[in-house]
């Protein structure tokens, strides 16, 4: 087995074989897609997953020659739109596109019941880094100035957060039990809502993705980017330094990579089937360029080395919670 690395995970890329034996089935249908294919998407409308999942599914509606139906099924970090997917057949009429949190790290923090193991991996198609971003009228301009601030003033720093089970959480998590870093965790609505009460000054900080709204406003002059949170800088934010790089290396977490995948038992040739379209997809300028070039997985991952990401990822968040 060959290794590559995307977002600060091991990934195993497979010479031949397949990762997980019994991932789907040998049946097929021989004449699928015949009908429309509904998508999943368990977050809330006009996040980074959202936006995404639309795009790729809008070119993919292409590839199979029927359409993508997008469909929010919000709640309970993608929990809910999860177990929806869940329950329905096999078929490949109904897959999901979400972030893989919500298959490795919601199951260690919240009984849900499921985790990566219950589906059927089909492509990965995002990748975001996280980071924690301030407004141009804070106090703090670099990293070094927030975290000594929140050293020097603990439990008064208010981050905003998507909510408790997320990566973002985690990371204040980290920050307190492993380096007595204290910030006092704002949930928020999605990222939607951390961006809304950044620009409102609702908060001090927050920890975000790293993904286009972000960087408008970063642009903009608006947000002042204090540190990545992965080991590794962000691409298009060279200037800004890690978690490690200011001395909390046991804080950083992996970039969140965004996978489509079916129910568990998806047969081979229709996992096949999905998986060239959207490897077509994601060479696409109808793709490429709505979600930005340094978004898209590159090399592209499909069912196999997507399986490997979820497994190396879940093995992470596992060590990371573990330290709790």
């Amino acid at each position: 087995m060959n290794h590559t690395k995307v977002g600060g995970i091991a990934l195993g890329v497979l010479v031949s074989g397949s990762l997980f034996v019994g991932c789907g089935s040998d049946a097929g249908t021989g004449d699928y897609p015949s009908k429309s294919v509904d998508l999943i998407i368990p977050n809330s409308p006009g996040g980074p997953n959202d936006t995404s999942a639309r795009i790729v599914g809008e070119c993919l509606s292409g590839e199979l020659n029927e359409t993508v139906v997008p469909k929010n099924v919000e709640g309970a970090s993608q929990a809910i739109g999860t177990r929806e997917l869940m329950t329905a057949e096999p078929d490949g009429y109904t897959i999901a596109i979400s972030p893989h949190t919500g298959l490795t790290l919601t199951p260690l923090l919240d009984d849900i019941g499921f985790n990566y193991e219950d589906v059927t991996p089909i492509a990965s198609v995002f990748e975001t880094a996280m980071i924690f971003v301030t407004s141009k009228d804070s106090e703090f301009k670099t990293g070094e100035d927030f975290f000594d601030a929140a050293e020097e003033n603990p439990g008064e720093i208010k981050v905003g957060t998507p909510g408790p089970t997320s990566p973002k959480q985690l990371v204040l998590d980290a920050l307190r039990s492993e380096y007595e870093v204290d910030l006092k965790a704002v949930p928020l609505d999605g990222q939607a809502g951390q961006v809304a009460a950044m620009l409102g000054n609702n908060v001090d900080v927050v920890a975000v993705e790293a993904t286009n709204d972000v960087r408008e406003q970063i642009d903009a002059g608006k947000f002042v980017p204090l540190a990545a949170i992965g080991a590794d800088r962000v691409n298009w934010l060279p200037e800004v330094p890690t978690l490690p790089e200011l001395g909390f290396e046991n804080a950083a977490l992996p970039n969140n990579v965004y996978l489509a995948f079916g129910p568990k038992g998806l047969p081979d040739d229709i996992v096949e089937t999905l998986e060239a379209g959207i490897k077509n997809c994601m060479a696409s300028d109808k793709v490429i360029k709505p979600l930005g070039e340094l978004f898209v997985p590159d090399p592209f991952l499909g069912a196999d080395d997507t399986a490997a990401m979820l497994k190396d990822a879940a093995e992470t968040y596992e060590a990371v919670v573990a330290a709790e």
